[in-house]
Order: structure tokens, then sequence, then C-alpha cells
């Protein structure tokens, strides 16, 4: 096993289980993955945790479930934050980011406030992209997730031991 999946295994896939054995319903866990991995691949960075925290209020989902796929998706959010911005500046018809790629990311990561006041509109646009996306992306993992869920849940009602590989 690789560190990237041990780490994931750990770090996520573990403590989801553990919500499932403490209560947290298939329809819930799938719910809380889905909304989570959705809000959490926002392109305004350091927003994500306040905008989870929210929905697990407002859809009455677990706030520990929703924060731990939260920041799994990090990485993903910074993956996804230059192609969001592109495909808003693409639909909306505006100029190129003056930044490469790569700079865009090495901000993200060093200083996200400079790509704020530097880049505003175009964070913008990206945010705009992400919101068309949010509710049939949100939708789609339900329903992958859903069936996973409730397939371990069933497992783990039998007595049967729930493997997380």
């Amino acid at each position: 096993m690789n560190s990237t999946s041990g780490f994931l295994k750990r770090r996520v896939a573990e403590p989801l289980l553990a919500f499932m054995k403490q209560g947290l319903t298939p329809a819930q866990l799938a719910l809380t993955v889905a909304l989570g991995t959705s809000l959490s691949i926002c392109p305004f960075v350091g927003t994500t945790t306040i905008t989870c925290t929210l929905a697990a209020f407002i859809f009455r989902l677990n706030l520990g479930a929703i924060q731990v796929v939260n920041y799994a998706m990090f990485p993903v959010q910074l993956i996804l934050m230059v192609p969001f911005i592109e495909l808003g500046v693409l639909i909306l018809g505006a100029e190129p980011i003056p930044f490469s790629r790569g700079e865009i990311s090495y901000l993200a990561e060093n200083d996200p406030w400079l790509i704020v006041t530097r880049l505003w509109d175009y964070l913008l646009m990206g945010v705009m992209v992400w919101a068309i996306a949010l509710v049939p992306t949100t939708w789609a993992l339900y329903r992958v997730c859903l069936p996973i869920f409730r397939q371990m849940e069933a497992r783990r009602k039998k007595g049967g031991k729930v493997k997380v590989e």
C-alpha cells in the first residue's frame, strides 16, 4: 500500500466508517460525502470550512464527517481552481489570466490573499462555474455513494467485517 492510499484510508475512509458505526445512515453519509465534496472544491480558497459547516447545520448532517471530507478535498480544490477559472474566462469571453497555472497553484498554497486581491474578477468567474456545477455534481456523487454505503451497512449489520481498501 503506498503512502497516499494509506493516508486516505486512515484519515478519510476509516473515520467515515466510524461515523456509520455511530448511527449515521447510508443516506446521511452519502449526502454528507456528496455535499462535502462538492462544496470543498470551490475555487475560493479559505471559504470551504464555513460553507461545509453551514451545509451541515442546514441539512442536519454530521459536522465532523463533512469536515473530514472537506479537509481531504483540499488538494483537489487546488487542482481544480485553475480549470474552473479558465472555463469561466472562456464562457464569459474575458481576457486570459495574467499568471501561469504553476504561478496560481504556488500562490494558492503560499499566499492566497494575493490571489484574492490580484485575481478577484477571475476568481469570481471560477466560482460561477463551480456554482453551476454544484447541484449536478452533488447529485451524481450522492447517487454513486449511496449504494456503496448501503452495501457497507448491510455487511456491518450481518456481523461481517467491513473492509476499507
